[in-house]
């Protein structure tokens, strides 16, 4: 994808300014599933604003780069090492790799993801007597 969105576009615009086709569209249809759709709306938005498609795998790089976030994990010197050496010993045992993105997902979903996603608060509600079961309230009085 990097190459069809960065070198592709260059090229093809460089062959259509020498045969006077600047103004014509590189890709007539562009599409994508989940992150793919992704990416083709990045790509089109930025051609409908700047009228090329030169730049637009740089924008798309950007707007990946500007969410990304690195996990706690990633600063653990040895860590998929240490669990790949547990795996080799026992193979019921997660690698390194599968280790790195459950704690990974983990942290993101009990902390956040900055630009992308925070976790909501709970707010206590005491409407529905939550709080107490069976007439017992879950405090203990003494």
């Amino acid at each position: 994808m990097k190459w069809v969105s960065t070198k592709l576009p260059k090229k093809r615009s460089r062959i259509f300014k020498i045969e006077g086709r600047e103004n014509e569209s590189i890709f007539h249809i562009v599409s994508g599933t989940s992150i793919g759709a992704i990416n083709a709306a990045l790509l089109v938005s930025y051609v409908k604003q700047n009228k090329t498609w030169e730049g637009s795998g740089e924008r798309r790089i950007e707007f990946w780069e500007y969410l990304s976030t690195q996990a706690f994990i990633e600063n653990i010197p040895y860590f998929k090492s240490y669990w790949d050496s547990w795996h080799i010993l026992d193979r019921r045992i997660i690698s390194g790799e599968s280790a790195r993105r459950y704690y990974s997902t983990k942290e993101f979903i009990l902390k956040e993801v900055p630009n992308v996603f925070v976790p909501k608060t709970p707010v206590f509600d005491n409407r529905f007597f939550i709080h107490q079961i069976h007439g017992m309230s879950m405090t203990t009085r003494h």
